[in-house]
């Protein structure tokens, strides 16, 4: 009777639950994987995005600088005159401080400026007060030729 009775437990209800838990855990597994991959995806998506919005903002704030055309004449023109030649640096120092405090240049770490004719001027942002900074990146102007 008692072995009747532990065979009766284990067809109506131990089978069915270990059943019933091994098919659940099977879908489960499934629907959590299938949730991994969809916010994997989503989230590789985003971040191409976003990196190629930060690389759109750096080649657009690298060519404005590169074009400002009174920059590159203060930097390539041959100033033989030691009071033109200050002054010519002072506006590329004030050239300089007007794109810091443009917005468009809010992750620009730095902006350096080698000039044909000497001028040589570096600016360090305030939202990077050093250049080992991790995030942003700097803009380099280098004018060789005349």
């Amino acid at each position: 009777m008692v072995g009747k009775a532990i065979a009766l437990f284990l067809v109506l209800v131990a089978i069915p639950a270990l059943l019933a838990g091994l098919i659940g855990k099977k879908y489960f597994l499934e629907i959590v994987l299938e949730n991994a991959s969809e916010t994997y995806d989503y989230s590789l998506k985003n971040l191409q995005s976003q990196l190629a919005h930060e690389l759109l903002e750096t080649k657009m704030n690298a060519y404005y600088v590169y074009l400002d055309l009174d920059l590159k004449q203060a930097i390539t023109r041959y100033i033989d005159d030691p009071i033109e030649s200050i002054n010519a640096q002072r506006f590329v120092e004030s050239k300089l401080e007007n794109y810091r405090i443009s917005s468009h240049f809010s992750n620009v770490n730095a902006i350096k400026v080698f000039g044909f004719n000497g001028i040589k001027c570096l600016l360090v942002t305030e939202h990077s007060p050093t250049l080992l900074a991790t995030n942003g990146y700097s803009i380099t102007l280098s004018m060789t030729t005349h």
